[in-house]
């Protein structure tokens, strides 16, 4: 069924915003999101504590705290009071010149003293090649650069197992399947 919508970067990023988002058309509150957030815990080694009363989830938000970078839009932006988190999502494309380094940028402006944290979620797990390997050595606890196999996989089945509509449940199914039929890892051969 997700195929009827022919998902592309924005519709894909739609859903996972669809999902994330707590008061959700999902009715499932804040379940995926605590389920997310947990799922960052594991790859991060990092506690993410959030009030999740306070959080906002955004979608191609400006980075218009930047001078000259008003043009750049970040697909997810996850914020509350003790933590912002963006998304940047690519399922087939490659990056914009400095794209994730302005990213970077962006959130540690926005963070002020909160904490932070850039996801590069890659459709076949390529590594980002718009950010300076100097930023990511002295910030690597500030970065997460994943696949979707790696991250939105066991994410979707933790969403299933613990969904309580089964509308949902063949969403979650469904998306997931799409996924595995779409991308594989660079390592597993494209």
């Amino acid at each position: 069924m997700i195929e009827i919508i022919q998902p592309d970067e924005n519709k894909i990023s739609d859903v996972i915003k669809l999902l994330l988002e707590p008061d959700g058309v999902h009715g499932q509150g804040v379940l995926f999101l605590k389920i997310f957030l947990k799922k960052l815990e594991g790859f991060t080694n990092k506690d993410i504590f959030i009030d999740f009363s306070k959080v906002e989830i955004e979608r191609e938000k400006t980075t218009s705290l930047l001078k000259d970078k008003e043009n750049r839009r970040i697909d997810l932006l996850i914020k509350s009071d003790s933590y912002v988190i963006g998304i940047e999502n690519k399922p087939w494309a490659g990056e914009q010149e400095n794209q994730l380094e302005d990213y970077f940028n962006y959130l540690k402006e926005l963070s002020g003293s909160k904490e932070f944290l850039l996801i590069y979620l890659h459709g076949f797990g390529e590594k980002p090649k718009s950010i300076s390997e100097k930023t990511v050595e002295k910030n690597s606890d500030k970065f997460l650069f994943t696949s979707y196999r790696k991250f939105l996989i066991p994410w979707l089945n933790d969403c299933y197992k613990e969904c309580e509509s089964q509308k949902v449940r063949f969403f979650l199914k469904d998306f997931k399947e799409w996924i595995l039929k779409n991308f594989r890892d660079i390592e597993e051969g494209n």
